[in-house]
């Protein structure tokens, strides 16, 4: 039987190679379940696709297409982006699309659920619907994928894609003139979207936040490791999507956000984390200046010390976990947000620097924050599992 081989480029961005491999690893598992997959993310080419057919990559097109058509991907998909057209000019789509879409509910906005979504703020759903209704394939082989020049099939990068390539959210190409768009092809900022909704997790507060599990950069992956680690973000972000709503991220010390967010696991997901050698892409966004809050975009952290301490506790994760989520689903309260931050912190570095003083440290503030706030404190045996950890 004949392999046909297929190898897809990356453009060197780091939140861009990411999505792009898990878009395009997902598609290929969908168009061909027996198809061989290779990740060498950090390289020239960062996907290579061995399969029986020799039609994969129309495929991959028509999966992309059927998935198209799914309220988990427009419910993901629901963020805005500022593909206004100015001087009276719509975004309009299929109304198809509006079966799906969450639509708009603010009154700022226009929406008339047939199509016409308006003229400055879209939500994200229909602008990858839209674009994706113009593409015919999907071919990532010979693609000069970055731009300051606005070439016939490529659109503005936008925020919510990249961070150091892109713009604002609130503000569009008109508004932009000292700083122009950065452009890429159409298909590739279609398979973005796809990859931001089922692979990452994105939260709009005051800020906009947006959360990658990624693999492990500058690595060569085959496929016995490409396949579990790719279904382990996908659970990891369904997770979130479930779970992370209670918490105000923006309230958050940097440093704690690790700790916070790893505490919405299960213990089989720590475990997958930890083996995978998992790292979080942690990017927000400045709404009222319209730019990342980090000068490079994003943060970057490795999980092992964070995930491996609540993998230790064993059975006692839950104590910690339960402590954790009162603590940071309180942070909005300005009344106790200093001290619950102080004990997150000090749990944060507890953990980094395996100080078993800082540990003590934050129990005992905890207990003491207990008497004005509902918090579940871990018992004598989940305090002593952690101490010995440390010990």
């Amino acid at each position: 039987m004949s392999t046909f081989t297929y190898t897809f480029h990356g453009v060197g961005d780091r939140v861009v190679d990411t999505l792009l491999v898990y878009a395009l690893s997902d598609l290929a598992k969908r168009a061909d379940v027996k198809a061989i997959l290779h990740w060498s993310l950090g390289h020239d080419v960062i996907l290579t696709l061995q399969s029986s057919r020799s039609d994969l990559q129309d495929k991959m097109f028509m999966a992309l297409r059927k998935a198209s058509k799914s309220y988990t991907l427009a419910n993901r998909l629901r963020f805005w982006l500022n593909v206004g057209g100015g001087k009276g000019r719509e975004w309009s789509v299929d109304s198809i699309a509006c079966v799906y879409c969450t639509g708009k509910k603010s009154k700022k906005y226009t929406c008339d659920k047939k199509g016409k979504c308006g003229p400055v703020g879209v939500p994200a759903y229909p602008v990858f619907f839209h674009n994706l209704s113009e593409l015919r394939a999907i071919d990532l082989q010979d693609v000069h994928p970055l731009s300051k020049k606005k070439r016939v099939g490529y659109k503005t990068l936008y925020i919510g894609l990249s961070p150091y390539w892109s713009k604002g959210i609130r503000k569009w190409d008109s508004e932009w003139d000292s700083v122009p768009s950065t452009y890429l092809p159409n298909q590739l900022q279609v398979l973005l979207l796809y990859g931001l909704a089922y692979y990452a997790t994105a939260v709009f507060t005051e800020t906009f936040i947006q959360l990658i599990f990624s693999a492990p950069f500058g690595a060569d992956l085959e496929h016995t490791d490409v396949i579990p680690l790719l279904e382990l973000v996908k659970r990891i972000t369904n997770r979130f999507s479930l779970g992370i709503r209670g918490i105000r991220i923006n309230n958050l010390p940097i440093k704690t956000v690790p700790l916070t967010l790893l505490s919405q696991l299960d213990l089989p997901s720590l475990a997958g984390l930890s083996h995978e050698q998992l790292s979080m892409l942690f990017i927000a966004y400045d709404m009222d200046r319209a730019v990342p809050k980090n000068p490079r975009g994003y943060e970057e952290w490795s999980l092992v010390d964070t995930g491996n301490f609540y993998l230790n506790l064993g059975t006692h994760f839950w104590d910690f976990k339960c402590m954790v989520a009162d603590l940071a689903s309180n942070v909005w309260r300005d009344e106790f947000r200093s001290r619950i931050q102080s004990i997150l912190i000090d749990l944060s570095y507890a953990i980094s620097g395996r100080n078993i003083w800082f540990l003590n440290d934050a129990l005992f503030k905890a207990k003491v924050l207990s008497h004005e706030l509902r918090i579940h404190l871990p018992g004598r045996d989940a305090i002593l599992k952690a101490q010995q950890i440390f010990g």
